[in-house]
C-alpha cells in the first residue's frame, strides 16, 4: 500500500537529524538558531567587498529566501496555537536572516540585489498540515546540502565559507526542529 502520506512517513522515518554527531543529537532550538544569527550579524559587519563574498551573499539570499516560504506555509498549516507560535518565531528568524543578507547587498556599490530577483511569492493557498511539513523539511534539508557545498567551495577561514556555515547552522536547525515536529505528528 503506498499511498502519498505512506510514503512521507517512510521518507520522514527515514531522515537523520542533519548535522546529528553524538553531541547534536539533543533537539535543537532557538539557542543555535540565534547564535547563528549572531554570527551572521557579526560576519556582515565587518563590510566584505570581495567578488566571493557578494556571490555567496547573492546565492545566500536565494536559498534562505526560498526556505521562509515553506517555513511560512507550514506556520500557515499550524494544528495548535503552540505550533504557529514556534513555527512563527522560526520564521521570524530566516526572515531577518534574508533580511540582513539583502542588506549586505544594498550597502554594497551599485545595489547588487536585482540580481537576487523578486522575492518568492508566498501561497495563499494554505496546504495541509503533513504535505506543509514534509515539504518544509525537504527544501530545508536541499538549502543546508546547498549551502554546505557552497561553504566547501570558500577557502577555509574566509568570511564567505563562515557566513555559508553561519546560514547552513541556522537552516539545519529549523530542519531539525520541523523533522521533530514530523516525528512528533506520526508517533
Amino acid at each position: 500500500m503506498s499511498t502519498a502520506a505512506r510514503t512521507h512517513r517512510e521518507r520522514i522515518q527515514q531522515k537523520p537529524l542533519l548535522g546529528a554527531t553524538a553531541e547534536a543529537t539533543a533537539p535543537t532550538g532557538p539557542t543555535k538558531a540565534n547564535q547563528a544569527l549572531s554570527t551572521l550579524r557579526s560576519i556582515l559587519a565587518e563590510h566584505n567587498t570581495g567578488a566571493a563574498f557578494q556571490s555567496v551573499v547573492i546565492a545566500a539570499v536565494h536559498i534562505v529566501e526560498r526556505a521562509v516560504c515553506h517555513e511560512q506555509c507550514v506556520a500557515d498549516a499550524a494544528l495548535s496555537l503552540g505550533q504557529q507560535e514556534k513555527l512563527s518565531e522560526m520564521v521570524d528568524r530566516v526572515e531577518e536572516a534574508a533580511l540582513l543578507l539583502r542588506q549586505q547587498l544594498n550597502t554594497q556599490s551599485g545595489s547588487l540585489t536585482h540580481l537576487c530577483g523578486d522575492r518568492p511569492a508566498r501561497s495563499s493557498d494554505a496546504e495541509p498540515w503533513p504535505e506543509a511539513l514534509f515539504s518544509a523539511v525537504q527544501v530545508l534539508e536541499e538549502c543546508v546540502s546547498q549551502l554546505v557545498s557552497l561553504s566547501n567551495a570558500q577557502p577555509k577561514g574566509s568570511a564567505s565559507r563562515t557566513l555559508s556555515d553561519a546560514i547552513a547552522k541556522l537552516l539545519r536547525s529549523h530542519h531539525n526542529t520541523l523533522l521533530l515536529e514530523a516525528e512528533e505528528w506520526m508517533a
